[in-house]
C-alpha cells in the first residue's frame, strides 16, 4: 500500500527499497499473545477457586455487631469461589482455544494454521489454565520476513462478504463458516464477543454496559428485546420474591384462620365455664 505522486520528470535515477517492520510486527503479534495468556490464567484461577462453606452471606442481625471493615473482610471470603467450575466461563476459554488451533480456510497465501508462523500451545500441564500459547521467535521472525502479508492474512483474514457482521441473522451452518473462513484474531474476536453475550443473558451488563457497546454496538440489543433487560440471574431472583410473597400471604391467611378457630374455641369454653358455674349454684346447699 505504499502511492508514488511524480511532480516532475528527471534524468536523475534513483532507487526505492522497501522492508517490512518486522520488529514492529513481531513485537504487537508478542504483545497480544501475553494478553492472551494472561486472560487464560485469569479466568482459569476464577473457576478453579474453591468455596469457603463457612462464609456464607451475612445477614442484616449479623451485620450490626460488626464493623465495615470486618463486612467487607468477611463479604470478600463469602465472594471467592462463587464462579468455580462456571460453564459459561469456560465455554468462553474452550471456544478461544479451539478457534486459535483450527485451520484458516480460503487463505491465497502459504500459512493457513498458527503453527506454520511458530505460535504453539504450551500443553495443559504449564499453565493455571491451560492451552496458553508460545512464540517461536526465530519462526515467527522468518515467517513475517519471508511473508508478512500471508502472516496478516492468517491474523486478519476476513469471511466472504455475506457472512461479516452481526451474527444474528446468520444460522448454525453459516456461523460456522464464518468462523472457518475468518483470520484467527478476528476468529477470537467472535467468539469472546458470543461469550460477552452470553454473560449479559446470564448476569445482565452490570457497571459494563459502555464496554459491551464499544465491542460491539448492539451488543445490549438481544438483552433488551429477547429478555427485556432481565437477566436470567435477576430472573431467578424475581421467581424466589414472588414464591416467598405467596408464602408469606398462605402463612399469613393461615395464621388468620387459625385464629379465628382459636377465638371461637375460647369463646365456646367461657360459655362453657359459666354453665358449668350456673349449675354449681343450683346444686349448691340452696339449690
Amino acid at each position: 500500500n505504499i502511492r508514488f505522486s511524480l511532480k516532475e520528470t528527471t534524468e536523475t535515477a534513483f532507487q526505492v527499497n522497501v522492508n517490512s517492520d518486522v520488529e514492529g510486527a513481531y513485537d504487537k503479534i508478542s504483545e497480544f499473545i501475553n494478553n492472551y495468556n494472561n486472560l487464560l490464567d485469569e479466568l482459569g484461577g476464577v473457576v478453579s477457586q474453591k468455596r469457603d462453606r463457612e462464609y456464607m452471606p451475612l445477614t442484616d442481625a449479623q451485620k450490626e455487631s460488626m464493623s465495615d471493615r470486618e463486612i467487607e473482610l468477611w463479604e470478600e471470603r463469602a465472594k471467592t469461589g462463587l464462579l468455580g467450575n462456571d460453564s459459561l466461563i469456560g465455554r468462553i476459554t474452550s471456544s478461544a482455544r479451539s478457534g486459535f488451533y483450527q485451520e484458516v480456510t480460503g487463505v491465497t497465501v502459504s500459512f493457513n494454521h498458527l503453527t506454520n508462523i511458530g505460535i504453539t500451545t504450551e500443553g495443559y500441564s504449564s499453565g493455571s489454565a491451560g492451552g496458553r500459547l508460545q512464540i517461536n521467535e526465530e519462526k515467527l521472525k522468518t515467517a513475517l520476513q519471508q511473508d508478512i502479508d500471508g502472516v496478516m492474512e492468517l491474523l486478519f483474514k476476513e469471511p466472504s462478504a455475506e457472512l461479516r457482521g452481526s451474527e444474528d441473522r446468520l444460522d448454525a451452518g453459516q456461523i460456522a463458516q464464518k468462523r472457518s473462513e475468518s483470520g484467527l484474531f478476528n476468529r477470537l474476536f467472535d467468539n469472546m464477543a458470543v461469550g460477552m453475550k452470553n454473560i449479559i443473558s446470564q448476569a445482565g451488563p452490570g457497571d459494563d454496559a459502555t464496554l459491551f457497546r464499544r465491542v460491539q454496538p448492539g451488543m445490549l440489543l438481544d438483552f433488551v428485546t429477547r429478555q427485556s433487560s432481565i437477566s436470567v440471574l435477576d430472573r431467578g431472583v424475581l421467581d424466589y420474591d414472588n414464591r416467598i410473597n405467596n408464602m408469606e400471604r398462605l402463612l399469613s391467611n393461615r395464621e388468620e384462620a387459625y385464629w379465628k378457630r382459636y377465638s371461637a374455641m375460647e369463646k365456646a369454653l367461657s360459655q362453657m365455664d359459666d354453665q358449668i358455674g350456673w349449675i354449681h349454684q343450683q346444686m349448691g346447699p340452696n339449690g
